[in-house]
């Protein structure tokens, strides 16, 4: 494994994101893994081009950097993205979005739970909320106030 291998040989850590235009979309994805686990963050400008990645593969590995870095500035840069994407990726920018705890997330996330047709991204939604901190947590208490069934059942599927 290429972490063993620069701390066995005492090797200075590269910097990876000179790979991100790399023709292969594999060494794209390795290079987003290395330049987050050596918390790399000086070039994290090129995160934006590659949540426009042709491969998947790739906006999904720079989804998870976002939230395993804590890259709070990519909060409101990810709606966009989330539009434009699949469910199962949709899920995954949710997940990170609650990782950012970004109050400036809150509308966002309660018209996803008010209003997306599908459960499952408005329970993510819900998650990502209540994940914010207290701010989410009041915002999810009050979309109960809705009287709808179904946010009673996502509130009480999270919260317990």
């Amino acid at each position: 494994n290429a972490i063993a291998v620069l701390k066995k040989y005492h090797l200075e850590v590269p910097d990876f994101s000179r790979w991100f235009d790399a023709y292969d979309y594999n060494v794209v994805v390795f290079a987003i893994e290395m330049f987050c686990h050596f918390r790399q963050t000086e070039a994290t400008d090129h995160f934006d081009k590659l949540l426009q990645h042709a491969y998947e593969e790739v906006r999904i590995s720079v989804i998870k950097a976002i939230g395993e870095m804590g890259l709070k500035e990519y909060s409101i840069r990810l709606i966009p993205v989330f539009n434009d994407e699949h469910e199962h990726i949709q899920v995954l920018i949710l997940q990170t979005m609650g990782k950012l705890e970004d109050l400036s997330l809150l509308n966002f996330l309660s018209d996803l739970v008010l209003f997306n047709s599908s459960m499952k991204i408005r329970m993510e939604a819900a998650k990502a909320l209540i994940n914010i901190g207290p701010q989410g947590l009041t915002r999810m208490q009050t979309l109960l106030l809705k009287q709808d069934s179904d946010i009673r059942y996502i509130y009480h599927q999270i919260i317990g």
